[in-house]
C-alpha cells in the first residue's frame, strides 16, 4: 500500500548570497513536516509570547537581545518534533555560472 506524505517546507536565510560580496557563510534552513504544522506554528505563536520584548511580526535572530530569550527559543524548538535541514554555503568558493548554463 503506498501513502503519500505532505511536507510543507519553511525556509529562511541568513547571510547575504553576493558571490565574493555577501557575507562569508550563507545559510538556508528548512523545517519540514505537514503532519506538525500546526503544532510548530503554535509553539513559534508561544516563543514570541514569551519573550522579553514585542515581536508582532517575524521573529528575526539578530534582532533578539539578551541570553535568556535566545535559550527559551532553542529549548522549545529543541523539544518539538521536526525535521531541521541546514544547507551552508562558503561564498568564496562559489563558481559564477551564466544563467543559461544552469
Amino acid at each position: 500500500m503506498v501513502t503519500n506524505k505532505e511536507y510543507n517546507v519553511y525556509v529562511d536565510e541568513s547571510g547575504d548570497e553576493g558571490i565574493n560580496k555577501g557575507s562569508k557563510f550563507f545559510i538556508l534552513t528548512a523545517i519540514v513536516d505537514k503532519e506538525k504544522d500546526l503544532e510548530i506554528s503554535k509553539s513559534f505563536d508561544q516563543i514570541k509570547e514569551n519573550l522579553e520584548m514585542n515581536i508582532k511580526t517575524q521573529l528575526h535572530w539578530k534582532l533578539l537581545k539578551g541570553f535568556p530569550n535566545k535559550k527559551m527559543i532553542m529549548e522549545t524548538i529543541s523539544k518539538l518534533d521536526v525535521t531541521i535541514i541546514n544547507i551552508i554555503v562558503d561564498t568564496t568558493n562559489i563558481k559564477h555560472i551564466a544563467s543559461n548554463n544552469i
